[in-house]
């Protein structure tokens, strides 16, 4: 599935999440590369787990539309359900699950 990583995220009224102190709107890509390279308080991951998230982090950040794989959205949404709110989770959804 392809994705616009330049896509912002909005909140429950619909407008664009702004980032504290950068005045810049929450885009995707953002919201990605920290729920990827973030951890739960005592969470750990095993080297290939920490090799997955690298090489999708590096794709990221390749161009403005990834094509996701099913282990990349599952991966994602799992890394944003831990690092995220129930909001931006569920935005995160609702664009991989095509329901946007």
């Amino acid at each position: 599935m392809k994705i616009t990583l330049t896509d912002t995220v909005k909140n429950y009224e619909g407008k664009p999440i702004v980032e504290d102190g950068t005045r810049k709107n929450l885009t995707l890509r953002d919201v990605f590369a920290v729920a990827l390279n973030n951890l739960a308080p005592e969470e750990q991951l095993t080297p290939e787990q920490k090799f997955k998230v690298f090489e999708l982090s590096k794709r990221i950040f390749e161009d403005t539309v990834i094509d996701l794989t099913v282990e990349d959205a599952v991966l994602i949404k799992e890394r944003v359900g831990i690092v995220y709110s129930s909001l931006i989770y569920g935005r995160v959804c609702e664009v991989i699950d095509g329901k946007v």
